[in-house]
């Protein structure tokens, strides 16, 4: 009966690490082609989870693009777009 607790408690501590380390991974930043000759990165600084494109659109006029936007199901992250 005693494992139960430990095997608990060591679960819990593996899955907030990997919460926790989720956000330091290291995302894409090749340009991706879309239609219309518009071209996206994911911004570079925007931090955390991308919820209101208006934040995320300011931040990439920041950076020298047109317009951002959030995309992404699981995990939105803020995504800037200019003309390829």
């Amino acid at each position: 009966m005693a494992r139960a607790p430990v095997f608990s408690v060591a679960f819990f501590l593996l899955l907030g690490l990997l919460v926790a380390t989720a956000g330091q991974m290291t995302i894409q930043t090749t340009p991706v082609v879309m239609t219309d000759s518009t071209c996206e990165t994911p911004s570079e600084t925007f931090e955390g989870l991308c919820t209101i494109t208006r934040e995320c659109a300011l931040a990439c006029k920041s950076e020298g693009f047109e317009n951002g936007h959030c995309g992404g199901r699981f995990r939105p992250r803020c995504y800037c777009t200019k003309p390829c």
